[in-house]
Formats: structure tokens, sequence, C-alpha cells
């Protein structure tokens, strides 16, 4: 019997721009407003993850093998808990995030999620005012510790509460 290829642990993330140049491990956290049918819970997750995947240019593992040999793509290595909070204090983490310097913030708005094509999101968030101010998702991503100070209170996505 011959050995199947296993994938190698990947090491923990690190990018200069998230990491504001330290090297150090990021953390990657999504935030969804309490509330949400799971419909649009997961699809403000996906978005926000494929954002901040692609900003921050987010590498996948190496591919994997399961024991019958059957291979599969490597993934992002970056653990993406998702976590909930309410409206207001969604807004308030929005204003802290942007007010670091050290870490990455993406952002769904009601306007966005209500948008059928990017163009109309872009036309319609230019005459939405305070937009923040209705906030579905955020994600947030930086060094381990800044992006924990501001995340450490709430629960995550599924837990009672």
């Amino acid at each position: 019997m011959t050995d199947t290829p296993r994938a190698k642990e990947a090491p923990e993330s690190t990018h200069p721009d998230a990491a504001a140049h330290t090297g150090l491990p990021i953390k990657v956290v999504l935030v969804v407003r309490a509330g949400l049918p799971i419909n649009l819970t997961t699809n403000a997750a996906a978005v926000l993850a494929a954002t901040i995947g692609a900003r921050l240019a987010l590498p996948p593992g190496p591919h994997a093998h399961d024991a019958s040999g059957t291979g599969f793509p490597g993934i992002v290595t970056t653990p993406m808990p998702i976590l909930v909070t309410d409206a207001d204090e969604l807004t308030e983490l929005f204003h802290k995030a942007r007010g670091d310097g050290r870490v990455q913030v993406a952002a769904l708005t009601e306007v966005a999620r209500q948008a059928r094509s990017y163009e109309r999101y872009l036309s319609d968030l230019a005459r939405t005012p305070d937009a923040e101010r209705d906030l579905v998702a955020l994600c947030i991503a930086g060094p381990r510790n800044r992006v924990a100070r501001l995340t450490k209170r709430l629960r995550l996505l599924g837990e009672d509460g």
C-alpha cells in the first residue's frame, strides 16, 4: 500500500498590510447583524470573506487528498469565525475598526445587499447618507491582538446568548 500524499499544515497567515508591516499573524473575523435570516447571514459572510480574501491576497493551502486518493484544491488557511452583534454595536464596531489604522475593514450595507448589480450599488450608495447606520455585516482583518481587542466580547454565530 502506498502512502497517500497529505497536505502539510499551513503556517498562520501573515500579510504586511493587514498586520501593519509587522509580519505578525493576522486574525480575520466576520461580524453579522443579529436577527438576519440564515440566507442573508450566509450571503453576507460569503461576500465579505471573498472581499477580504481578494483584498489581502490570502493564500490557499496546498492541494490535499483524502484516504482514497481524491484530490481537493487548497483552501484559504486563515480561519474566519462568524460573530454576531446587534445593529447599534455593529455600527460602533465599524467606526472603531476604521479608526484603527492597523486593521482592514470590509462592510456590507443594506444598500449593497439590496442592489442587484454593482453599478446599482455604487449609484444607490452615492445617494445614501450615513449608510454605515444600516450595516448587514463587517469583516475585520489585522494583527491578532488588534482584532481580538475589537471583537472579544462578541459571541459566535449559533451560540445562545
